[in-house]
């Protein structure tokens, strides 16, 4: 009963048209006014009047249908437009990966830099810290979680760091690493992967200040063609270590081409 009330509401112009075009009718019919009493024009005006209205409410039914489709497709632009946000800092994206962390997570990164993460100082090396002590301690708590990391070495304190990795993990089976060698020949940029579901990027490497721009993107299309490039990535580079066999060899070639360069 509500429903009909709120109709006829809404179409109250278009619903007293077509009352007072019945009513005169039906008063023509039934005697009340002589028909030469009101001109045949006046008649097929208010006829007219309100077939018009009602074509026009049909209209404005239908502005209004696409009106709403508008509105829909606009709320699912700004909900993907949502799904990207920029986090400004190293402290507060460490702070957010840390909180990815669980058991059967999956997390596939870059290290793409001549600076470790552990150079960081300040608040951000603080959130450092937290982010690796509970990375090592779920690698060595849980076999389904996994972490893949492709790095590139191009200072001797680059490959401690790398090799700290391993010792602290336990050289947990699930850790796995590749090497992109001791040179970068082009700007980089760094991405971490988290469960097919979250992608962070940012440039360059990690910056030893509190104004470094991370990109983070929850979207599966892009996240899919990002990792379709790390793939390709991580198989053309050699392997430092995989499942918990480390490539002694491959480190002590590499410790030796940097301390010739140093």
């Amino acid at each position: 009963m509500k429903s009909i009330i709120g109709w006829l509401g809404e179409r109250l112009d278009f619903v007293i048209a077509i009352l007072v075009a019945i009513a005169t009718l039906v008063a023509v019919q039934l005697g009340f006014i002589k028909s030469d009493s009101i001109p045949i024009a006046t008649l097929a005006f208010l006829i007219g009047l309100a077939i018009y209205l009602a074509i026009d409410s049909f209209q404005n039914r239908r502005q209004l249908d696409s009106i709403r489709r508008s509105i829909t497709v606009t709320e699912s632009k700004v909900a993907s437009m949502s799904a990207v946000k920029v986090i400004r800092g190293s402290e507060q994206f460490y702070r957010s990966i840390t909180s990815l962390i669980s058991e059967g997570a999956r997390f596939e990164s870059t290290s793409l830099s001549s600076i470790a993460p552990t150079e960081l100082t300040g608040s951000a090396g603080q959130e450092v810290k937290k982010y690796q002590r509970a990375l090592y301690a779920m690698l060595k708590r849980s076999s389904g979680f996994r972490y893949r990391r492709i790095v590139a070495i191009p200072t001797v304190r680059k490959l401690q760091w790398l090799i700290s990795t391993i010792v602290d993990s336990n050289k947990a089976p699930n850790y796995h690493i590749a090497s992109l060698g001791t040179a970068l020949p082009f700007p980089v940029m760094n991405m971490l992967i988290v469960n097919d579901e979250h992608l962070f990027l940012w440039a360059g490497g990690h910056q030893l200040s509190t104004e470094t721009l991370y990109v983070h993107i929850e979207d599966f299309e892009t996240v899919k063609v990002a990792r379709s490039y790390y793939e390709e990535l991580w198989k053309s580079s050699p392997k430092i270590k995989e499942g918990s066999v480390v490539d002694e060899r491959a480190l002590d070639l590499l410790q030796e081409t940097l301390s010739k360069r140093d």
